[in-house]
This record gives structure tokens, sequence and C-alpha cells, in this order.
């Protein structure tokens, strides 16, 4: 009896590495099951990236349309042109307007310098040069309200021309010649111009997946955890588009309905293969650990 609690207690060391091993293993499981890759898929969709809408900044009647449908432009092309005769016209009114003001200013220097002369003779009084003074800078304020007008005329004109804002191909083109162009903010564009490279592969994670992704994987935000995705475009016979994908960015809100948060991609499309409206399969993996780069 006097030795058992010395047994015990040696018993008890000797037992004390392995429980020491075990604890160790259960915390390297741990870890690893934190740590190792991910990968869930989704249904994904390709959209543009960038797209343009595209309206007429004057009011008129509609000449002549140039472009069709899947038609490729470049940034400034002429899409359409309006009916521009009486914008032609008062562009030629500004001018000979401007070149009135324009003689009106070299008569009211002539004069200031006359008065200026005859007062500095004694053969003036002061009071012809303070006219003098006034008239010639009434006649430099109409010279460059005229200025003004002529821009005016020479926007209004150019604007008669429809150009694209940006390169891409045209899409749904509205524009129709003899149509009447106004203003009305319900009206849809005439064009839209969609660019394809690149373009913008969309997938939806339901966002309790998401929460369960950052407690999974130890990530202190939700934009760690993005930065460890990496994704895989699939087709849906299986080909394989891109691969190691970086997500450029989620949504802000959460869909309501569908309770699922939107993640995109831009991805590279030289070919112009992937088009918007597309489906295909992505392939997310999530690395335990952030990007060492």
């Amino acid at each position: 009896m006097i030795m058992r609690p010395h047994l015990q207690s040696h018993a008890l060391c000797g037992f004390a590495p392995l429980r020491l091993m075990f604890l160790a293993g259960l915390i390297l499981l741990g870890w690893t099951i934190r740590t190792e890759a991910e990968t869930l898929e989704f249904e994904g969709r390709i959209e543009a990236a960038t797209q343009a809408y595209v309206y007429s900044r004057v009011e008129g009647r509609l000449a002549a349309v140039h472009v069709v449908a899947g038609q490729q432009v470049a940034a400034g092309q002429v899409l359409a042109h309006l009916q521009d005769d009486l914008a032609r016209l008062a562009v030629e009114a500004a001018e000979a307007e401007l070149m009135r003001a324009e003689a009106l200013v070299s008569q009211a220097t002539a004069q200031r310098a006359r008065a200026e002369r005859l007062s500095q003779s004694g053969a003036g009084s002061g009071v012809r040069l303070e006219d003098a003074g006034t008239d010639l800078a009434l006649a430099e304020a109409e010279r460059r309200a005229a200025q003004v007008a002529l821009e005016q005329a020479r926007t209004a004109l150019a604007d008669t021309e429809i150009r694209a804002p940006v390169a891409g191909f045209i899409e749904a083109p509205r524009a129709v010649p003899g149509a009447i162009l106004e203003f009305d903010a319900g009206i849809p564009p005439l064009f839209e111009i969609v660019q394809l490279d690149p373009v913008r592969v969309v997938y939806a994670v339901p966002y309790g997946e998401r929460l369960a992704q950052l407690d999974r994987t130890g990530a202190p935000t939700a934009q760690a955890l993005l930065d460890r995705v990496r994704l895989e475009l699939l087709m849906d016979d299986g080909l394989v588009l891109a691969k190691d994908v970086r997500p450029g960015g989620t949504s802000v809100r959460v869909d309501i309905e569908s309770g699922t948060l939107d993640v995109w991609a831009d991805i590279p499309n030289s070919k112009g293969l992937l088009r918007p409206g597309m489906t295909l399969t992505v392939r997310s993996t999530i690395g335990g650990a952030p990007p060492t780069e």
C-alpha cells in the first residue's frame, strides 16, 4: 500500500508522452482540416464587363444609320447622323455675327484712340474719352457673346453626328432613318455597345455558405477569404476555359429572395469566344492560407 501511490504516479508519467503525442496529433489534424483546399461548384453566367448606351444629344430627324447589329466599331466612330441643314445655317449666322462684332470692336478701338489723342492735345473733353472707353468695352462684350454663340452652334452641328463613346460591338440598334428624336427620359437608347474583351463571369454564392467558409478557413475578413479563392471555368462538356482566375469583387447587397451574394471576375476574351448570356460551371477552390505574393 505504501508503494501504490508511487506506482500510480509512475504509470501516469509513462502515459504522458503518449497523451502529448495524441493531443499534438489532434491539433495538427485540426490545422490540416482548416488549411486544406476546399472546392465548390456553382452555375455561372457571362456578362459584358463594359457596355455603353448611346443617345442623341440633340433633337431632330434621323437622316442615316451607318452601322448594323453585331458590327465592331471604334471609339469615336460615327454611328448615325441627323439632318444638319438648320444646324449648318446656324453656324453660318453665328460666324457672320462674330464678324460684325469684330468690326464693332475695331471701330470702337479707333474711336477711343482718337478721343485719347484729342484729350491729350486739349481739343477734346474727358467726357468724350470716357464715352469712347465705354463703347469699346461694350463692343468687346458683344464680341465675346458672339464667340460663345459660334461655339454653341458648332457644337450643335457636331452633335448631329452620333458617335460611339467606346469601342465594342453594336447590340440591338433601335435607330431608324426618318425617325424624329426627342428628349425623353423614358425612351430606349439608339444603340448599345458591348465590349467582349474582357468579359465578366458572375456566379451566386449562398450567403450562409460564405459565413460557413469564413468559419472553416479561419479567414479574418470576407475580403481575406475572397483573396484565397481561385476559379476554374468549365463548359458543360468539361472543356476548361480558364484556370487560376481571381475574383474581382462581390455585390454589396444579399439578394432578398435567394439569399445569395454575387461574385464576379473579369477574364480575357481576345478571341471573342465567350459571349454575354452563356452559362458555364464555376469551380471555386478556397485555400486555407492567403496568397504569399
